[in-house]
């Protein structure tokens, strides 16, 4: 539900009839052919997180899900950083604050 008449305006603008209906699963997805994905951030029990290993380069878990033909794919990647420079400079900045302790040799 929109917190206040900004967001609610905000809501109408981006095609919204009625910002405060409470939405039910046909109204979110529609038909039976629906895709999911995520990639874990944090380490947890469904997916690993982001890793960053030596050589500039880190590992990210995800899952993609297809429900019309009920597949399940785990998606294990290794990034190389420099070709990411976005993903360096971050990985640059949790070194320096010791964000990242799960550095392991690979």
């Amino acid at each position: 539900m929109p917190a206040d008449r900004r967001e609610y305006d905000r809501c109408l603008e981006m095609g919204l009839s009625d910002p405060e209906k409470v939405l039910t699963m046909d109204d979110m997805v529609g038909t039976g052919d629906v895709i999911f994905a995520a990639t874990g951030v944090t380490p947890g029990e469904f997916m690993g997180g982001v890793r960053y290993l030596p050589g500039d380069r880190a590992e990210t878990h995800s899952i993609v899900m297809r429900a019309k033909t009920r597949t399940i794919r785990h998606i294990r990647s290794l990034h190389h950083l420099p070709s990411k420079p976005l993903l360096l400079d971050l990985s640059a900045r949790a070194a320096e604050s010791s964000l990242m302790p799960n550095i392991a040799a690979y």
